[in-house]
């Protein structure tokens, strides 16, 4: 991969990013934080079940499981 490549994917991973703050920002009118969790959770794990092997599955929740105490709370 090119670094232009590199930099496309930075930049669309940060606008993705934007555009899912903005949306949670929305739907905390509607809903409680834990209601928005749950849905976006259940969602998540959908697309990692659906775009990933079996083994890379396990993987990256097995990961996600061993690093849920470095999350900060202020983000």
């Amino acid at each position: 991969m090119d670094i232009q490549s590199d930099e496309d994917e930075h930049r669309m991973l940060d606008n993705a990013h934007e555009d899912v703050r903005e949306f949670i920002q929305k739907m905390h009118y509607q809903y409680t934080p834990m209601t928005i969790a749950a849905c976006m959770m259940v969602h998540t794990l959908r697309l990692y079940r659906r775009h990933l092997s079996d083994v890379e599955y396990d993987m990256i929740t097995q990961k996600i499981f061993e690093d849920r105490n470095r999350i900060r709370r202020d983000d």
